[in-house]
């Protein structure tokens, strides 16, 4: 049975916990940091700090585009040399289904979080300063139509693409070939929220970054946590950019993804008792090959 197989049932030795367990986490930030500066840098060199500023969402596409060959070189290499295969099981309508719905109910949860902040913001003038931050840092309105496009196709496509192949692909792969799910799917977490670095945006990367490995690791398949992670980011982001704050889609919208957070206990609920079911079937048949 291969690696994933063995995952759920495998037993831990302290002593496998080695010096590349922490450094992976480190590289693997440090590769998704690299390429936003040096695109930067460059852009600034070529036509002048100002001016990059002005192409800032059109450079940030570039990034992550150019991250995307680096990053499943070292998947790949992790596979042929360190045995990390990335999970790839089948991909079902019901586990589609499931990841849509987690990703509505992670934005659900995600709404109640800013609702928490705000309440506490009143209090505490560390969180209201953070809080005026962040609201600076993804504000959009005053955005082109060009650049609302770029930016929503970034965040939509690029980022998940790359953000999930480096801390669900490689970052909590490394973990799990040391630990035991749970501390793995926890400090993979904490990596990735800790790269946001805004502090509001650090709090609600850690639950997200939570849920969404649980989808990896329930679903055994890195397509279903970038389709999540997709979802949840035009749900989040893209269409508050895209829709007049105007509108009322936008209130309306709020209900469903509340309701939905009930349905995602229910999702991850099947995706666990399908992942059982599918390494009992595995199981089987590679008995009655070996047989």
């Amino acid at each position: 049975m291969n690696y994933i197989q063995n995952e759920s049932n495998r037993t831990v030795n302290p002593s496998s916990i080695r010096m590349r367990t922490f450094l992976v986490p480190l590289l693997g930030a440090a590769l998704y940091y690299a390429g936003v500066i040096v695109v930067f840098f460059i852009a600034a060199i070529i036509l002048g700090p100002q001016n990059a500023e002005k192409y800032q969402q059109g450079l940030n596409a570039i990034a992550m585009a150019l991250l995307i060959p680096p990053v499943l070189i070292w998947v790949r290499f992790s596979r042929r040399y360190e045995g990390k295969k990335l999970f790839f099981t089948r991909i079902t309508f019901a586990k589609l289904c499931s990841a849509v719905t987690v990703a509505f109910g992670l934005v659900g949860l995600t709404i109640l979080y800013f609702l928490l902040v705000t309440k506490a913001a009143e209090s505490a003038p560390f969180i209201a300063d953070s809080l005026k931050m962040y609201e600076k840092m993804t504000e959009t309105i005053r955005l082109g139509a060009i650049d609302k496009w770029i930016y929503v196709g970034t965040i939509v496509i690029l980022v998940p693409v790359v953000e999930e192949l480096i801390f669900r692909g490689i970052i909590l792969h490394e973990f799990l070939s040391t630990m035991k799910t749970i501390p793995s799917v926890i400090l993979a977490s904490a990596v990735f929220a800790i790269v946001h670095i805004q502090p509001i945006q650090v709090g609600y990367a850690f639950f997200c970054g939570i849920i969404i490995s649980a989808v990896y690791v329930l679903s055994r398949n890195i397509v279903l946590s970038i389709l999540l992670h997709a979802v949840f980011n035009f749900l989040g982001s893209g269409v508050q950019t895209l829709v007049p704050e105007e509108t009322k889609l936008l209130d309306n919208l709020v209900y469903i993804y509340f309701g939905a957070i009930v349905l995602s206990v229910a999702a991850l609920i099947y995706l666990k008792k399908n992942k059982e079911a599918e390494i009992k079937t595995e199981a089987c048949h590679a008995s009655v090959s070996e047989g």
